[in-house]
């Protein structure tokens, strides 16, 4: 988890292992209410095209870009298949490379 996470999550009351409660001060009862939730507080705050599996994607690109392996990307996202994580790690690479390579002929005179 990361820190600020960590931080912000251990500075209120929890009820069992839920982090995020209801309106009503519950946990969500099923994953679909909470994305549900999660939806209404992005469309409220003007966040337009944001969902919790867009947050999620985000953060795999991060630890993509940050060099982290498909296995590593699999346990922080809970992945049950290395193929899920690779399509990250794949995207990267490439981006990578691609860089690489244009760097490769900056010097160039054209």
């Amino acid at each position: 988890m990361a820190p600020p996470l960590r931080e912000a999550i251990t500075a209120v009351a929890r009820i069992g292992k839920a982090y995020v409660l209801n309106h009503y001060g519950n946990p969500f009862k099923t994953s679909d209410s909470y994305r549900n939730w999660f939806r209404k507080q992005c469309d409220e705050a003007g966040l337009m095209n944001c969902s919790a599996h867009r947050v999620r994607k985000a953060l795999a690109e991060l630890l993509a870009e940050e060099r982290c392996s498909e296995h590593q990307i699999m346990a922080v996202l809970s992945h049950s298949q290395p193929t899920t994580s690779s399509i990250y790690t794949k995207g990267a690479g490439r981006r990578a490379l691609a860089a690489e390579a244009m760097r490769s002929i900056s010097g160039f005179v054209w």
